[in-house]
């Protein structure tokens, strides 16, 4: 709240959620690599669109002055989440295993029957 403009960020992450959403429910998504290939795109869509959305309300970040700045955050932010992703799916998966089989065979009446 230090100055910064309110609601861009969120903006960004519930616009990106939606969209993921809305992938998710015209495709199946449960196999690990659609997984991070998704976390990994969502991740480096939300930084483009935030930096962009602040560019746009011209109100430039400091730290992102040319395109290769601009490619190191979104290559490290996308790394950063990708692996944090990683941990958490295997972690998530361990817990709710039960779950997991039953979630799978939903999702394969619905598509193939």
């Amino acid at each position: 709240v230090a100055g910064g403009i309110l609601g861009v960020g969120g903006f960004a992450k519930t616009l990106i959620g939606y969209l993921v959403a809305m992938a998710s429910v015209r495709f199946a998504l449960e196999n690990p690599l659609a997984r991070l290939a998704i976390v990994a795109l969502s991740s480096a869509t939300n930084t483009v669109l935030f930096i962009g959305l602040y560019l746009m309300l011209e109100r430039p970040l400091s730290e992102v002055k040319t395109f290769a700045d601009l490619g190191r955050r979104v290559g490290w932010g996308t790394l950063g989440d990708t692996v944090a992703a990683i941990v958490l799916f295997i972690v998530l998966d361990r817990i709710f295993s039960e779950q997991a089989a039953t979630r799978r065979m939903a999702i394969k009446k619905r598509f193939y029957e």
